[in-house]
């Protein structure tokens, strides 16, 4: 998935149907200017995306869900936790694990059990 695909995937969310608080950050990277915020949730999403198929689309829907109540501060906790869930994602995919290694997103646990976010 390239950076303008997964753009073009935002613009077709709930973030440009709904309020959201980063619309305007991703309404400045459509316009073709450099947007930090926009442009690092892209490069993000992308690179987890290799290791973890679906990452990509997945957490972008995450993300632009979070949406509906202008200036909503629950709403803009649970997306800091979204951003912290990200950063801490890309930062174990990146990191040097030995051939072979899988992981997996939000896996399925038993009844009662454990849930991660990420398994490795």
């Amino acid at each position: 998935m390239t950076e303008r695909e997964l753009l073009e995937h935002f613009t077709r969310s709930r973030m440009f149907s709904d309020w959201h608080w980063f619309r305007w950050h991703f309404d400045q990277r459509l316009g073709g200017h450099a947007q930090s915020l926009a442009d690092s949730i892209l490069r993000a999403c992308i690179e987890c995306d290799g290791p973890i198929p679906g990452f990509a689309r997945a957490m972008a829907d995450e993300i632009a869900s979070v949406s509906g109540r202008e200036k909503f501060l629950p709403h803009w906790e649970q997306l800091l936790q979204r951003l912290c869930e990200l950063l801490v994602i890309r930062q174990a995919v990146a990191s040097p694990w030995p051939a072979g290694t899988r992981f997996e997103w939000e896996p399925t646990t038993t009844p009662g059990g454990k849930n991660p976010e990420l398994a490795i």
